[in-house]
């Protein structure tokens, strides 16, 4: 979430502007010009915002899960059955065991 709102909030400041509408009002004092990207430039910024915001909550639980679990990973042999021209032969091969504990 954090990479994709970064990303997002870059790609707003890299969308070019576009051609000018003209001026649409005065803000504090000051005339307002609009352009012709403005909305999607804003879609993305604010939306690449709200995900980086999302994300802290995200972290914080990855953060206390991370403490709480466990985990173990082993390797060992296993047996299969097997059918080979009419006749049944046990075949063994390698398998990995994972296991997590909350």
């Amino acid at each position: 979430m954090l990479g994709g709102g970064a990303t997002f909030v870059l790609t707003s400041f890299i969308i070019p502007r576009g051609e000018s509408e003209g001026f649409t009002g005065s803000f504090g004092g000051f005339r307002t010009e609009e352009y012709k990207n403005d909305g999607i430039k804003g879609a993305f910024g604010l939306s690449g915002t709200i995900s980086m915001l999302g994300s802290i909550p995200v972290f914080i639980a990855a953060g206390k899960n991370k403490r709480r679990a466990a985990a173990s990973v082993s390797f060992k042999m296993e047996n299969a059955t097997n059918i080979y021209q009419w006749a049944v032969t046990n075949t063994r091969y390698p398998a990995v065991a994972i296991q997590i504990r909350l």
